[in-house]
């Protein structure tokens, strides 16, 4: 299996290589951003593909809600406006209710198993939308399981040690904690709260730092070898748990 996996990450490797540029154009910026959520799902679909082929199961994934069956779909959260609702301000009463979207599902015996999202990194105050779309999916869908797949962590900070020696550089590309005490604090605050679980992935170690773009050539990181270990070995624990004895 690790010769499997060693080979996985070459390939993954390959993908962000082919990504990174040499200069980011001033203009580029927004582009680039919808390109890089883009790459995280590529790069996660093929360890999701990985895993499905490793347990052998029927496991089906979409990363786009359109090529759902019309069945698979109208199992998916949708917000209804609740009868005589009042508020303090006008609203259209009119129309469609909230439809939530998830970026990703992976689909047995034509049922939502996972709801995925992807996101190249995620700030620590996007948590408290995670978890409550998370929640949404847990009121409609009891047993599905959620997965948040980022490249990079944006939740952890630089501590004292790092300040001290002023290894901003270290800590850019490896770092002991991706989550700093104060995001973990929300997670344990919001998983209580909500009863609510989100499995939180990274691939690349260190922690971001926003004026070092992964897709500039000469900040590119590649995939960790441990993290990618620890993301493969989640989903296909997660496909076996639905072998039949």
């Amino acid at each position: 299996m690790d010769d499997k996996i060693s080979e996985l990450k070459k390939q993954l490797d390959l993908i962000l290589e082919n990504y990174a540029v040499d200069k980011v154009k001033s203009d580029s910026g927004g582009n680039r951003r919808s390109k890089k959520g883009i790459l995280t799902k590529d790069i996660y679909s093929k360890i999701i593909q990985f895993a499905i082929e490793e347990t052998g199961l029927d496991f089906k994934f979409y990363y786009k809600k359109s090529r759902l069956s019309k069945k698979i779909q109208k199992q998916l959260p949708y917000l209804n406006l609740s009868e005589n609702f009042e508020f303090n301000r006008k609203f259209d009463n009119q129309g469609k209710g909230n439809s939530v979207d998830y970026d990703g599902f992976l689909i047995f015996e034509g049922q939502i198993k996972m709801l995925l999202e992807f996101k190249s990194y995620t700030e620590v105050s996007m948590l408290k939308r995670v978890y409550l779309d998370a929640k949404i999916a847990k009121k409609f869908i009891p047993d599905v399981k959620y997965y948040l797949c980022m490249l990079e962590s944006a939740f952890g900070t630089l501590d004292r040690e790092d300040k001290k020696k002023a290894s901003k550089d270290t800590a850019y590309l490896k770092h002991r904690y991706f989550i700093s005490k104060s995001a973990i604090t929300l997670i344990d605050y919001l998983q209580k709260t909500l009863n609510v679980e989100v499995n939180i992935f990274f691939l690349m170690n260190g922690i971001r730092d926003s004026k070092r773009d992964i897709g500039i050539k000469k900040f590119l990181k590649k995939v960790d070898l441990d993290e990618l270990k620890f993301t493969v070995d989640s989903f296909i624990n997660f496909f076996q748990s639905f072998k039949k004895n």
